[in-house]
């Protein structure tokens, strides 16, 4: 026989009260609300470099059709509609014209592309591979930041770069 007051503890013991449950309800939702707006955060920034990626790869492309084909390929990228930027190759490059138009603004979220000045947009890649202007583009989203992406004369290297403070730095990957 087990003596009173012990009983009358488990009894107390048995669940859990309103007030407790209420706590943890509470802690359970801002721990939600803080995990989703940094995911949120994560994907936008992953976003972000996936469109500055692709560009190099795209670009890189080109340059290699340039190459395979021992004829210039004439590269476009229009930023007229900052949500609707492209790259396209011009129609005096029939070595490269296989390759498909890049919409940048398509499904990735809302990625403004510019050029920096004083780039014109038109990149000429020689038989060699090599270019005849630099060229300086950045892809900006509201809350994720800002990546930067440069093809340099006369090598026409492709270079991405994350923007800190305004400016681009290739210095490390990002």
């Amino acid at each position: 026989m087990l003596p009173t007051g012990a009983l009358n503890y488990r009894s107390q013991a048995d669940g859990f009260t309103l007030l407790e449950l209420l706590v943890s309800a509470v802690l359970i939702a801002i721990l939600g609300v803080i995990s989703i707006s940094t995911y949120q955060r994560r994907v936008e920034r992953e976003q972000l470099t996936q469109a500055g990626r692709e560009l190099s790869d795209w670009l890189d492309e080109a340059r290699g059709e340039a190459i395979k084909a021992m004829a210039p390929c004439n590269v476009l990228i229009s930023t007229s509609t900052p949500l609707q930027a492209k790259a396209e190759i011009t129609t005096g490059s029939p070595a490269c014209q296989s390759q498909r138009t890049l919409n940048l603004g398509t499904g990735l979220g809302n990625i403004q592309v510019a050029l920096v000045a004083p780039s014109s947009g038109t990149l000429i890649f020689s038989p060699r591979g090599t270019v005849t202007n630099d060229l300086e583009l950045t892809l900006t989203h509201a809350r994720a930041g800002q990546r930067c992406l440069r093809i340099s004369q006369p090598l026409g290297l492709i270079r991405l770069g994350n923007s800190q403070q305004g400016q681009c730095r290739y210095d490390r990957p990002y």
